[in-house]
């Protein structure tokens, strides 16, 4: 099965799919500071993932695969790209919220946090202040890569 990564610019397509796999997507628009990332199986989306960048800190958002195309590594190949793109950005640290997907996201590295533990440009979020639930998962994963020293 060949599939093709691309930035997915149709925000009506984006959530059209979000909504089909029940996820929130009121606080989707043209202004929001929203990048999309999709998984396209032949011409159908199999995968979509979002990401917003707030300085040097990064959040990850909108993850969702087609029930037919699930345990295929969609979900890995999107995490990891949008992790790699993010880092050509400058983040240097990603969060997310999950209400069923934290086991997942521990699988890559991702680490959970206290809410109160979030930094204030995450905090005021729309995902964080009004669409994921308090009982959300906060997760965090630090995205510097580090230069190994030569050895002498």
């Amino acid at each position: 099965m060949q599939m093709q990564l691309e930035t997915v610019t149709s925000l009506s397509e984006v959530t059209n799919f979000l909504s089909r796999c029940g996820l929130l997507t009121s606080d989707i628009s043209d202004a929001s500071p929203s990048y999309f990332f999709g998984l396209r199986n032949q011409n159908a989306l199999a995968g979509v993932i979002g990401f917003e960048q707030y300085g040097e800190m990064g959040l990850l958002r909108s993850l969702a695969v087609a029930p037919t195309m699930r345990s295929e590594g969609i979900g890995r190949q999107l995490v990891t790209y949008t992790e790699d793109f993010a880092r050509g950005k400058g983040i240097r640290d990603l969060f997310l919220l999950t209400n069923t997907a934290t086991l997942f996201f521990s699988r890559l590295g991702y680490k959970v946090l206290p809410r109160r533990d979030a930094p204030a440009a995450i905090r005021q979020t729309q995902q964080f202040a009004h669409l994921c639930p308090a009982s959300s998962d906060l997760m965090h994963k630090s995205i510097t890569t580090t230069t190994p020293t030569p050895a002498h």
